[in-house]
């Protein structure tokens, strides 16, 4: 039933999803990833990243898991269409370079004996592959994405609210320095963390991203549709679209997909 009335909608949105974003990472990938391993002082994964474009991405329309690294991101998903889509797949992406940050957050407040802010990290890999993406427009290097007042995808978004909203203060005013190179990486992160370990809500737990609201008699079905496909999809019928392979060489290898070839052909 999946199949002959739900897959071949969703494949097209997959495959559209595929043809949207694919140019950007062919374009702009080597230049995001050199910036975001600087940003995290980690090497950027010599393998290609497996991405899995699906029609259902989970609650947040996108995660990642790791050893080995896999991402999976709904080409349904509003908040990940236009140039939004290329932030949050290397926002995915970094998140096989966010150990060291993790773990360098935990080492300070041990070191301090304070409670580790829950979610920090999560909320700096969003706030740092957000601004690597807006500086670098701001500096014309993404002027042909959209308009020049693109706004990161943790704020337009509403991810910054709760506890994440005093991660966000925290974050411009101490992590931001260090990305416009005016301090250390070990110093960003001790003022970090001990700044973060004190706020009185910092083992609140992290927002998740509201959807667009869905209005008409057919929203019933399209809540039904989306968490049956979820289920269908898991490990059965995902389109396995793109691969991320972003070095200086090649930015996108392709996998042993029709489907991806299928997208390269028609950029």
């Amino acid at each position: 039933i999946y199949r002959a009335h739900w897959w071949p909608e969703q494949d097209r949105a997959n495959r559209a999803w595929i043809a949207q974003v694919s140019p950007l990472v062919s374009q702009y990938g080597a230049q995001m990833a050199r910036q975001l391993a600087a940003a995290y002082e980690e090497n950027w994964p010599a393998s290609v990243l497996r991405v899995d474009v699906v029609w259902y991405g989970g609650p947040f329309g996108a995660y990642t898991t790791l050893n080995p690294a896999h991402l999976t991101i709904s080409s349904a998903d509003a908040s990940n269409q236009g140039p939004a889509a290329l932030e949050i797949l290397f926002h995915e992406a970094s998140h096989t370079l966010a150990r060291e940050v993790r773990d360098a957050i935990a080492r300070e407040c041990r070191q301090r004996s304070k409670p580790i802010p829950r979610d920090l990290w999560h909320a700096l890999v969003f706030y740092t592959t957000g601004r690597v993406f807006q500086g670098d427009r701001a500096g014309g290097q993404f002027t042909s994405l959209a308009e020049k007042s693109y706004t990161p995808y943790a704020y337009r978004f509403g991810l910054y609210r709760g506890t994440w909203d005093s991660y966000r203060r925290v974050l411009e005013r101490y992590w931001q320095p260090y990305l416009d190179g005016k301090v250390g990486f070990e110093s960003a992160i001790a003022r970090l963390a001990l700044v973060s370990a004190s706020l009185k809500r910092c083992t609140g737990t992290s927002p998740s991203i509201r959807e667009p609201p869905r209005a008409g008699p057919n929203a019933a079905r399209a809540l039904l549709r989306r968490r049956l496909g979820a289920a269908l999809l898991r490990g059965l019928v995902c389109t396995r679209l793109l691969a991320l392979g972003v070095t200086p060489a090649r930015t996108v290898a392709p996998l042993s997909s029709d489907a991806l070839r299928w997208s390269l052909e028609r950029q």
